[in-house]
């Protein structure tokens, strides 16, 4: 982290400053101008469908930061990908052979329950999050 925090600091996207906290230095970071023009500009960019599922939640992690109708923009056109992907992977899955098969067929086929499973619940996530459901609910099938 600390390499990633000196290279955003000598392009000009971070400022950091040092303390004392008791007997410590501290370094604390600050978005600069530029640096808050640049995220602004990520952060408000379509989410790209083929980056890791990591980097599409990092994005969306700060969604609040963007004005609602860009916000509601983005994650529409994200469902609309997440439901792409879904129907490709049943045009395959619906031309897949289902008995027969050899170990390497059934443990490569399992990817594509995984892609089948992993694209419905994304699209579940999608929908709740654009609701807003109250906090609750994200954690009620969790305590039952």
């Amino acid at each position: 982290m600390y390499p990633t925090l000196k290279d955003l600091t000598d392009k000009g996207l971070l400022d950091s400053s040092v303390q004392m906290q008791g007997k410590r230095l501290k370094r604390y970071y600050k978005a600069t101008a530029q640096g808050r023009e640049m995220f602004m500009a990520w952060l408000s960019a379509p989410i790209d469908i083929k980056a890791a599922g990591e980097a599409q939640l990092a994005q969306i992690f700060f969604y609040g930061e963007l004005p609602k109708t860009i916000r509601d923009q983005r994650l529409q056109e994200y469902e609309i990908l997440v439901q792409q992907r879904l129907m490709q992977f049943e045009n395959i899955a619906n031309i897949l052979p289902t008995e027969g098969m050899s170990d390497s067929d059934y443990y490569g086929i399992s990817t594509l329950y995984y892609g089948l499973q992993n694209s419905h619940n994304v699209l579940r996530w999608i929908r709740f999050i654009k609701e807003q459901k109250p906090f609750s609910e994200f954690i009620k099938p969790y305590n039952q």
